[in-house]
């Protein structure tokens, strides 16, 4: 994994199960509010605690990112927060971005990120 403060991208390399070994996957925190520069831990991007937090990922499921300076405060989605029946993409200024594509977030905090891969994202093999 490397992270790149001056793109706000983390790289991860690789996967070890789910058929996504050897694959790239680029990562985004995009925080116009944030006072300092967002970090993310090394491994600390996971599948949600809830389905077995495993650092391997696939599209269509629920990541936990985890760091520092990833939100300037803490607070789950609303109601008030969905257009209709889509979910946000940005909570108070914060969100994610995988593969260049949004990620409806459900959770925000200095120290974590919810997020929902986007079904539609591809992983690119690395090279």
């Amino acid at each position: 994994m490397a992270y790149d403060p001056a793109r706000g991208q983390v790289v991860l390399f690789g996967g070890d199960d789910g058929g996504i070994r050897g694959d790239t996957w680029v990562w985004g925190v995009n925080s116009n509010l944030l006072p300092a520069t967002p970090s993310i831990k090394a491994d600390g991007i996971v599948s949600a605690s809830a389905f077995g937090q495993f650092t391997s990922i696939a599209p269509g499921s629920w990541i936990e990112i985890y760091g520092s300076n990833l939100a300037t405060n803490s607070r789950s989605w609303t109601g008030a927060d969905f257009n209709g029946s889509t979910a946000p993409t940005s909570l108070d200024g914060t969100g994610v971005t995988i593969g260049g594509q949004a990620a409806f977030i459900d959770y925000i905090s200095p120290g974590q990120i919810n997020a929902l891969v986007p079904s539609t994202v591809s992983p690119a093999r690395s090279r």
